[in-house]
């Protein structure tokens, strides 16, 4: 079944369990490994099971935008490494390395992250929620010194969720908070 973003929180109602692939179709990396996930629900009689979101190009994000300018993203705790470019996506961590390609899209209110692995075994939550982190800055106001919260575009936290009907809930596994990796 094919289907669209807009028609997503309608068809969630009516099929709860539905297992979704989310890809958009100018994707040719995209388009690529779909070729290998159809012969794997083919052979694993999932044809009816499995629901294909189409997400127009034009839906990509600021947070995809900020991803990809930056060249590299290291988790706050130094241990990983994570890169997206051109709908493909790079994660290092303990000396290893897992690549894939990711989708990101709009699901209720959340800026969600879509990543599939080249190979079948992840280190990584499947579906990720985005958000830009936040910091306190101090200002000078009428001779007093505040401080404010304010976004905080460096630093972008992945928590993991599992998209329901109408939106997304976070569920168990680890959040990543990445900062943009300074130049030396």
């Amino acid at each position: 079944v094919e289907i669209s973003t807009n028609e997503l929180d309608h068809y969630l109602l009516e099929n709860p369990s539905t297992v979704i692939y989310i890809c958009t179709i100018q994707d040719s990396t995209c388009r690529n490994y779909e070729s290998k996930l159809i012969k794997l629900i083919e052979k694993k009689a999932l044809k009816d099971d499995i629901v294909y979101l189409n997400v127009p190009e034009e839906e990509k994000n600021q947070f995809i935008s900020a991803l990809e300018a930056q060249e590299l993203w290291t988790s706050t705790d130094g241990m990983n490494n994570l890169a997206l470019k051109d709908n493909r996506y790079t994660f290092t961590f303990d000396g290893m390395q897992e690549e894939g390609v990711y989708s990101a899209m709009k699901i209720g209110s959340y800026n969600v992250l879509q990543l599939r692995p080249d190979s079948f075994d992840t280190a990584l939550n499947q579906t990720y929620a985005m958000e830009f982190g936040t910091k306190t800055v101090t200002e000078t106001v009428k001779k007093q010194t505040v401080e404010k919260v304010v976004t905080d575009y460096d630093t972008i936290i992945f928590t993991p969720v599992k998209i329901t009907p109408t939106d997304c809930f976070a569920t168990d596994g680890r959040v990543y908070t990445f900062t943009k990796q300074l130049d030396q």
